[in-house]
């Protein structure tokens, strides 16, 4: 029987915990990190923050193939999660240190709805985002 949600918590914290610490002292330059609720909100607000703020060159002749593939996706609904007040826990207490580091809504306080497409919290995007 593998425990799933050990799992999940598990590689989270390794990975984020190398990833800190590979990406440690790299300047803007080098490194872009957004919100989930960035990308949904407006993705290609985003990918441009992404091309200018890492200095890359073609947006403007990929932005036409971007808001085309963004258009065929548009009707795409994100997956729901419920739950519980010990799962709430469970999360804050293990990840913790990441919700307060990147100031995340925890699971579980004031304002927060269901979890969304495997770790998002409701249209805000405040739980569970990833660098990028």
């Amino acid at each position: 029987h593998v425990d799933i949600d050990e799992t999940i918590l598990t590689v989270y914290d390794r990975m984020m915990r190398i990833y800190e610490t590979e990406t440690a002292g790299w300047s803007e330059e080098e490194l872009i990190e957004l919100r989930y609720s960035e990308l949904d909100n407006d993705p290609l607000a985003a990918l441009k923050k992404i091309y200018s703020t890492l200095g890359l060159p073609g947006f403007s002749e990929a932005k036409e193939h971007f808001a085309s593939y963004l258009a065929s996706v548009k009707s795409f609904e994100k997956n729901k999660f419920d739950y519980d007040d010990g799962t709430a826990e469970l999360v804050r207490g293990r990840l913790g240190y990441f919700i307060e580091k990147w100031a995340y809504d925890a699971p579980g306080t004031a304002g927060n709805g269901p979890i969304v497409d495997g770790g998002q919290s409701d249209d805000r995007g405040q739980y569970g985002e990833t660098a990028a």
